[in-house]
């Protein structure tokens, strides 16, 4: 058999791999072709290595593609940061002849078709090649389907003993009323305690919307999101689409109830403050991050990382919530938690779309690390960090220095959202703690410490200043000063 990647200088592995199984042809081009890997490759890998994948059929080929490739790791030339940006290197790299991306992630196939990248792929889902110009998948993916919600109308609300039909026929009868928000209301199931009613407040339910939510059923087969379970109609004949039925979770543990997301941090408890220590949080969001990976790779988008959407299961996991407003395959709800997003971004765009649930995700890290903070100064959009006599500047401090590094990148520099970048960080971050438990500090400690090294810096700041109003005093006259102004 010819070597399909023969025509290729440059192999390019994607840490998606583990979705598939490597085709025998694919190890073969690995064996013979020049591999490159990006710089997150080995956290990426990594972070699922002991980690629940959800999809069983891919967890033992996770284990074979990891060994498999950790020969090749060792040997391939690795540039860049993440997969993003070795990709856009290579396509928009003059010297290089030819480069394929080896990959099933489906978000990663649809960024490069709609940016036009010079770059080729084949697809692990299918085993085949795109040859992304030119390529039909283009008018396919320019714009989103989107989901408009209205507000829960008294009106129309679902009367106590209703009848619900699901696609095989079978009646659901609808118990009392839980609570309403934009997108739903939900009702209890009667006779099954186990299962609830989400109906849609939808003003338009088209075929877009409903082929979503059959979508979205696909996750039930991961155990950590709360995916939809049956779809549900007004009548027998399915023709009146309502919404669907989900798992009862016992919401005690969910990330709202934290106290440490409090804004003011003189109101947490100082039992709070000495429960949580700094790897607490941030393997809480090397957790979501890593979860919002995986699923991203398979193509759904999470837009809303409000606190209300996710529960604590486990040191290593957390059950999502409320995926009815997820994106996929085009369409996408114009929800997110994203307060002050760092430029306009337009949801009838797929890759707007993408950048935005990206960023919403570096908001919600951002804020757990932070103890609440927001990086933007609400109505300037300025980087809260950057103004001067910011109240808050101590929160710095919070951040493991690399973490914060990146922050300042993506909020001030205009640098990508990258999910895999954050990922990797987050997993320096617990690895550097993990050698120097020293610096584990709880959250009093951690707080009391930032507010004494920021005050000692303004006292640093504020000495340089004035010693800069006097120009031109000579040495001697300085050293004068500057032992006057220390003993005032």
């Amino acid at each position: 058999m010819p070597d399909i990647f023969s025509k290729y200088d440059i192999i390019v592995v994607d840490p998606a791999y583990f979705m598939k199984k490597f085709p025998d042809k694919v190890k073969e081009a690995l064996n013979n072709g020049q591999v490159f890997l990006p710089k997150t490759y080995t956290a990426e890998v990594k972070a699922f290595t002991d980690f629940d994948l959800g999809y069983t059929a891919y967890s033992d080929n996770f284990k074979k593609n990891t060994d498999f490739i950790k020969e090749k790791r060792e040997s391939s030339y690795r540039r860049n940061t993440d997969i993003w940006s070795l990709v856009s290197y290579l396509s928009g790299s003059s010297s290089i002849q030819k480069s394929v991306v080896v990959t099933g992630n489906i978000t990663l196939i649809a960024r490069i078709i709609l940016n036009k990248l010079d770059i080729d792929v084949y697809n692990l889902v299918n085993e085949q090649f795109i040859y992304p110009q030119p390529s039909p998948l283009k008018d396919q993916m320019k714009k989103n389907s989107m989901i408009s919600f209205s507000a829960p109308k008294k009106s129309s609300t679902l009367k106590n003993s209703t009848n619900l039909y699901k696609e095989d026929g079978k009646k659901v009868i609808i118990g009392t009323r839980k609570h309403d928000n934009l997108q739903t209301t939900t009702y209890t199931v009667m006779a099954d305690n186990k299962l609830q009613i989400r109906i849609l407040n939808s003003k338009k339910i088209d075929e877009y919307m409903i082929k979503h939510i059959r979508t979205l059923t696909r996750l039930n087969e991961i155990t950590w999101v709360n995916a939809p379970v049956d779809m549900l109609y007004y009548d027998k004949e399915k023709t009146l689409f309502a919404g669907y039925t989900e798992k009862v979770v016992n919401t005690e543990k969910l990330l709202s109830k934290n106290i440490l997301s409090a804004r003011d941090v003189d109101s947490i408890p100082e039992k709070d403050l000495k429960a949580t220590s700094l790897s607490d949080n941030i393997r809480l969001c090397y957790n979501v991050v890593r979860q919002v990976y995986f699923l991203k790779s398979f193509g759904f988008l999470v837009p809303d990382f409000s606190p209300e959407n996710f529960i604590s299961i486990n040191k290593n996991t957390l059950k999502l919530l409320n995926v009815y407003n997820w994106g996929y395959n085009g369409v996408f709800c114009q929800d997110t938690s994203v307060v002050q997003a760092t430029k306009p971004y337009n949801n009838t765009n797929m890759l707007d779309s993408m950048a935005l649930c990206d960023e919403a995700l570096y908001h919600f890290v951002f804020s757990v690390l932070t103890c609440g903070d927001m990086p933007f100064e609400k109505g300037s959009g300025n980087f809260s960090y950057l103004i001067p006599d910011y109240s808050q500047s101590f929160r710095k401090k919070l951040v493991p220095e690399n973490i914060w590094n990146l922050f300042q990148q993506v909020f001030t520099e205009n640098q990508d959202f990258s999910v895999d970048l954050l990922l990797a960080e987050l997993d320096t971050a617990l690895y550097n703690l993990e050698e120097n438990p020293e610096h584990n500090m709880n959250y009093q400690q951690l707080i009391s410490a930032a507010r004494t090294e920021t005050v000692a810096k303004e006292k640093d700041d504020s000495d340089v200043v004035i010693l800069e109003e006097y120009p031109d005093l000579d040495d001697d006259a300085y050293d004068e000063l500057l032992i006057y102004l220390t003993e005032i």
